[in-house]
């Protein structure tokens, strides 16, 4: 399996969408087929 490349974009959305804590993380990782410890790193990396 190859590593998939995720635009800046993508990571935005995925981010603020989390951020508006309407779904959970894993909601949200199977929603846009992630693991949920991406969305967690992707708002820490966001936050700092």
């Amino acid at each position: 399996m190859t590593r998939r490349k995720f635009t800046p974009k993508f990571k935005s959305k995925v981010v603020l969408e989390a951020f508006k804590e309407r779904q959970t993380s894993q909601e949200l990782a199977q929603k846009f087929e992630i693991s949920p410890q991406q969305i967690n790193l992707w708002k820490r990396e966001f936050l700092s």
